[in-house]
């Protein structure tokens, strides 16, 4: 994490700027309905899509959801994959649910497995139901709705994709592995929550830091404060651990050493700095102030 320290004597006036980089995330959600259209399910079709996810700098997945709204007679005919843009791994969100034939598109003969039809499912490892494939096949349409976990669960788990980076195109597919039913997939999203950390700095002329600019321009003598900010807006919790991170510049960051719920903020003030004296000496210029953390 960088931020530009610049401290230069301007005719009488000691100038100090900070610019603040920024971590942001949370949560995003990207969708695929073909306009409105929805893509057809053919005999033995499949059908490939790409789904650009591009939220964030690189940053680290810690969960990924899948939906899909399938309208589709004899959902025992279908497949739903989803692989991840990095590392290319793929998981299954459910396999021809009420047999255990595989998937064979183009088509087989069979067996067939659930003849009942549509699925509006959201597919999460913190679903307290089971994969589809263990559910009764019984009910009107959507047979299956609701959220489960992906096929057979563990370690077919969509946790298989945290710690990646979740930029890039995200790979879709559905199957149908069996001749006479068509449908229409009507939609599919994808729900990515990522490691999100804001952290800013600035220049202050007061110990409240409430002028929270970049740049100052002050007399020699005169106070200065630098000010730093941790915001957490993820929905997730995380530490900074003492000992985590360093400032070249030999500040003391203790103070934002703590946990950091959903929404979570703190602040620390350094200073006062004198301007012209050792801590900002006229005429000195450092360039590339680094502040180097690591978040549990």
């Amino acid at each position: 994490m960088k931020s530009l320290l610049k401290i230069s004597l301007a005719s009488s006036l000691i100038a100090a700027s900070l610019a603040a980089p920024h971590w942001a995330g949370a949560a995003s959600t990207i969708c695929d309905n073909n306009g409105g259209a929805g893509y057809p399910i053919t005999d033995g079709g499949v059908t490939n899509l790409s789904l650009p996810f591009n939220f964030g700098d690189i940053s680290r997945l810690h969960d990924v959801n899948v939906t899909t709204d399938i309208t589709h007679t004899w959902v025992g005919d279908l497949t739903v994959q989803v692989t991840s843009p990095q590392s290319g791994q793929t998981v299954t969100m459910f396999e021809r649910p009420g047999t255990a034939a595989a998937d064979t598109a183009p088509t087989d003969s069979g067996p067939y497995g659930c003849n009942q039809n549509d699925i509006l499912a959201t597919f999460d490892d913190e679903s307290a139901n089971p994969p589809i494939e263990n559910e009764p096949c019984v009910g009107p349409a959507p047979v299956f709705s609701g959220d489960y976990l992906p096929h057979n669960g563990a370690p077919n788990n969509l946790s298989t994709f945290d710690g990646e980076n979740p930029n890039g195109n995200w790979g879709f597919r559905l199957s149908d592995s069996a001749n006479q039913d068509t449908g229409t997939l009507n939609e599919v999203c994808l729900t990515v929550s990522f490691a999100a950390v804001t952290f800013d700095k600035w220049v202050s002329s007061n110990a409240s830091c409430s002028d929270t600019i970049d740049s100052i321009a002050v007399a020699p003598g005169t106070d200065v404060y630098f000010c730093y900010t941790v915001l957490n807006p993820s929905t997730e919790t995380f530490t900074i651990n003492p000992g985590d991170w360093t400032d070249d510049q030999g500040h003391d960051l203790s103070g934002l050493e703590t946990t950091y719920a959903a929404g979570a903020t703190q602040t620390i003030v350094v200073g006062p700095l004198v301007a012209g004296t050792g801590a900002l000496p006229v005429g000195t210029t450092i360039n590339n102030a680094t502040v180097t953390g690591t978040f549990a």
